[in-house]
């Protein structure tokens, strides 16, 4: 679980850096556009609106220590379904140079999220989650996609699957 919380808190770092860049060029462009450019000046204050509501956001997220998906994870662990990754590899020159992973979690109303981790802690977090969540599918078929567009309850495991 550490790991996933480890990887949702970087997320949340990432973002906040990203959201308070995204204001502080709204206020450049403020600052640069403000007798010369009413247009642009306006656009850059709404810029650095929407980056004031992102950081918002991101500060009480932070704060908390959780997100939804921990909550989710913690307290109701039956409204996920559905559990697959992907893995991107960075290969130039056919040398290995970086391994990621985005692991998505599909709910029982039909939602999802998702989590980048490192390449190397996917299969750790798996068996974790697979302890965790017994009822939920783990792995992505082109099957399961489509059965979760119509139902995703009927992505939802038996108890006695489990034992076959």
């Amino acid at each position: 679980m550490r790991l996933l919380q480890r990887a949702i808190r970087r997320e949340l770092r990432l973002q906040f850096a990203a959201s308070l860049g995204l204001f502080f060029l709204g206020l450049y462009i403020v600052y640069n556009c403000y007798h010369s450019n009413m247009v642009l000046m306006v656009m850059g204050l709404s810029i650095s609106l929407i980056a004031t509501k992102l950081l918002q956001y991101t500060i009480s997220n932070l704060r908390k220590g959780s997100n939804r998906l921990l909550n989710i994870l913690q307290n109701q662990p039956g409204q996920v379904v559905w559990i697959y990754s992907v893995v991107t590899e960075r290969m130039p020159f056919g040398i290995l140079l970086m391994r990621t992973g985005t692991m998505f979690f599909k709910m029982a109303d039909g939602t999802e999220m998702s989590v980048r981790l490192p390449g190397n802690h996917l299969r750790t977090v798996s068996r974790f989650l697979a302890r965790l969540l017994p009822h939920a599918t783990f792995g992505y078929t082109s099957d399961r996609d489509y059965s979760f567009r119509l139902s995703p309850e009927s992505l939802r495991r038996d108890w006695t699957d489990q034992f076959n």
